[in-house]
């Protein structure tokens, strides 16, 4: 009971089987999902799709599926079980010089008959290969109708026709199995489902179904497919084990972080107003020396810039003033020119020996004569314009830069 609650926490209680088969030159994708509950399998999803793609849309890439190649590349047949035969004996007697280094078989018998199945490696291998590039797990691979065998223990009495197959069963006996009986089809529009030991399938679903009782079971089939499928089971264990291990360690971790915390922000809260009683005093006197330096440092910032060549400036800006003619006017002065934002803790880079004008001129004539004037002035050692645009036809705006000698005492 143990062994079996850890195998399906490793391997999961859902199990899901994947057949393509062949009618008409087209591929039929059958799916059927199960969940093990309480000893039994109940139906989770089954359908059918046309191609790979449509499968991947809807199907959850976390589910590996138990592979059933039953293409038209897959040979089956039924054949009679003498006593003392064994899976390769059959092999070779019904695929006489098969070459075993190209095939694989899969041979899989019930009460005196078996069904056998090979298939060429390569295409094996390559239709490995497209589930691997749609991101779709593989758990095992099964060949043609060999998992038929698991299944008819649960088939009523009668003729059965499944995946291009036909069965005949009478008082829990097989009677006859035709492997790819002539003008047999796969429709799912016309498919009945059957009851299977109380689970209702489609007929499309039974290859499936004897696949993943197979899995389940202690009975497997016997094939040259043991390798293959021990790595492809061991990749998808593998795989599923450190996902619930990371989980786990995740779930884990989070909840050591969440008491930690707890325990942390509770002592960390009661250090807190302990601390806060007791350096109330000295923290409010921080406060105070650090509000007193944060003003002494400004203070004296303002103080540079008051100080700063305060009446040369205003000799300039005076004599900037006089020589204005008429026809012009000022809009703004700027006296050294911050170069850059004010910032906390940065110092004040100022543009010395600047002045900055920004002004209306109504006369191109007397602003041409004017900055003349500034350019023979001797204390003036560059007069640039930095605008000079017309906002009407009539007036001028203009800004200009003037550089001058001896702005700093």
């Amino acid at each position: 009971m143990i062994k079996h609650k850890i195998s399906q926490w490793i391997n999961g209680t859902r199990i899901a089987s994947l057949e393509i088969s062949e009618a008409a030159k087209e591929l039929i994708f059958s799916y059927l999902e199960l969940q093990q509950s309480s000893g039994e399998l109940v139906l989770q999803s089954e359908g059918t799709c046309r191609n790979l793609d449509a499968f991947g849309v809807h199907w959850n890439r976390n589910l590996p599926v138990i592979l059933v190649l039953n293409t038209e590349g897959i040979i089956s047949k039924h054949c009679r079980v003498q006593p003392g035969d064994n899976a390769a004996a059959l092999v070779q007697k019904n695929f006489p010089n098969l070459n075993l280094e190209k095939f694989y078989y899969q041979v899989s018998i019930f009460r005196g008959h078996g069904v056998i199945a090979i298939a060429r490696k390569e295409m094996v291998l390559e239709w490995l290969d497209k589930f691997q590039d749609k991101k779709i797990r593989v758990a095992s691979v099964r060949l043609g109708a060999t998992g038929i065998a698991a299944a008819m223990p649960h088939i009523p009495d009668g003729e059965f026709r499944f995946s291009g197959n036909i069965l005949r069963i009478q008082n829990g006996e097989l009677l006859e199995l035709t492997m790819k009986a002539q003008n047999s089809t796969i429709n799912r529009d016309r498919e009945v489902p059957i009851n299977l030991n109380g689970l209702l399938l489609y007929p499309s679903s039974v290859l499936g179904f004897g696949s993943i009782l197979e899995t389940l079971s202690d009975q497997k089939s016997e094939s040259n497919l043991d390798i293959l499928n021990s790595e492809l089971e061991n990749t998808v264990r593998s795989e599923r084990l450190f996902k619930l291990i990371g989980r786990t360690a995740l779930v884990g971790f989070f909840i050591l972080l969440m008491v930690n915390f707890v325990l942390f922000s509770h002592l960390h809260s009661v250090a807190e107003t302990q601390q806060a009683s007791l350096n109330s005093g000295s923290a409010s006197m921080l406060r105070i020396r650090e509000l007193a330096a944060s003003v002494s440092i400004k203070e004296k910032k303002v103080l540079s810039i008051l100080n700063n060549n305060t009446s040369r400036s205003s000799w300039y800006l005076d004599a900037l003033g006089a020589s204005l003619p008429d026809e012009l006017r000022f809009s703004e002065l700027q006296f050294q020119p911050i170069l850059s934002t004010i910032r906390e803790n940065k110092p004040i880079e100022l543009a010395t020996r600047v002045i900055i004008v920004n002004g209306l001129s109504e006369s191109q004539q007397a602003y041409a004569e004017w900055i003349g004037q500034l350019e023979r002035n001797s204390s003036i050692t560059q007069v640039e314009t930095l605008d000079y645009d017309s906002s009407n036809g009539e007036t001028f705006e203009f800004r200009i830069k003037i550089e001058f000698y001896e702005a700093e005492n």
